[in-house]
């Protein structure tokens, strides 16, 4: 998420009238932002780079004459990744319960699968700004909708950071890492502490004053903030799901292994979804992956690296296109019974 870029996307989604002299001042804009995107450019070539070559030597020495796909595999792993989604769009409508009278949980899916595609725009503001405007075609204020935008975000990057923390513990970053139970238990707490309303809540009001958003009103009490975040978690674990079933398509791995490819994807997906120079969190996530589970998944590691940047392109490309689906026939009834 960009400083500026969402509040100038979402006030010019509100129609905001520019301001006398607002053409000169976007230039200054537009060319002070320009070293920035020049060292955004430079960190996305330097990952992809670096995480090509890795993944070219390592599928050098994938044994691709006995390597054998198994595709039921692969179907139950869109389908564990689609219902994952799902989920997360339970949550997200249950966030946005504690704020206002959401809309239907259609509608919600609409709102949670179009922008999904937005993050392949540099930036990723392209997202957080559909995200809110199709929030306000809902009747949705624009302030709690850009507030709810970003706290459901937040809560999906620390949940995700809070499941990849036992890592730490796991035999081969161990060895690696020095007090690493130490670096577990930090990792926890700061998690568990950065997770509570009143915490989270002035961090995420501190972001939207940054992104010149109203305030976002206080969280909801923890009856009604714990929901969301158990459903978040719910669908982590399904994309550890997702995760195993795309590489049990390729190699045997055991099932005692899923939490191990659970924190993995998380720290992968958090880190990708934090990468702002990394449309999509590509080469990022990839990285991580290919680190993380190389004891796991052996030779055929940049494999599954692939398999799941192919099957998570799959499914956001699937699903928007049903939410788009979904948000024409609503608008289309709406439309009638006006």
């Amino acid at each position: 998420m960009q400083d500026k870029g969402f509040g100038h996307s979402t006030l010019a989604a509100e129609g905001t009238s520019p301001s006398p002299g607002s053409s000169g001042a976007a230039a200054s804009t537009r060319w002070a932002l320009r070293p920035g995107l020049v060292l955004k450019l430079v960190l996305l070539a330097a990952v992809l780079v670096y995480v090509i070559r890795a993944m070219a030597r390592q599928l050098a020495h994938v044994p691709w004459a006995t390597l054998s796909v198994q595709p039921h595999f692969l179907v139950l792993a869109i389908a564990a990744n689609c219902l994952a989604s799902f989920l997360s769009a339970v949550g997200y409508r249950t966030l946005l319960s504690a704020f206002c009278a959401p809309p239907s949980m259609a509608a919600v899916c609409a709102v949670a699968w179009i922008p999904n595609l937005g993050k392949y725009v540099p930036g990723k503001v392209a997202s957080l700004a559909g995200a809110a405007w199709l929030l306000r075609h809902y009747r949705i204020p624009a302030a709690t909708a850009a507030g709810v935008v970003v706290v459901q975000q937040g809560l999906w990057i620390l949940t995700g950071f809070l499941l990849a923390a036992p890592l730490c513990l796991w035999e081969p970053i161990r060895q690696r890492l020095p007090l690493a139970w130490a670096w577990c238990l930090a990792a926890m707490v700061t998690g568990v502490v950065l997770l509570h309303p009143r915490v989270f809540g002035a961090l995420g009001n501190v972001l939207l004053r940054k992104l010149r958003r109203s305030a976002l009103v206080p969280l909801p009490r923890m009856r009604r903030y714990l929901p969301p975040v158990l459903l978040m978690i719910a669908a982590w674990m399904l994309l550890g799901v997702t995760t195993w079933l795309a590489a049990r398509s390729v190699v045997q791995v055991p099932v005692a292994r899923l939490p191990i490819l659970t924190a993995a994807i998380a720290l992968a997906s958090s880190l990708g979804l934090l990468a702002l120079f990394a449309p999509g969190g590509i080469g990022v996530r990839e990285g991580v992956l290919l680190m993380v589970l190389a004891p796991v998944t052996g030779a055929t590691t940049a494999v599954v690296a692939v398999l799941m940047r192919l099957l998570q392109t799959l499914e956001e490309v699937l699903l928007a296109g049903i939410g788009t689906v979904i948000f024409w026939r609503l608008r289309d009834r709406d439309h009638d019974r006006d």
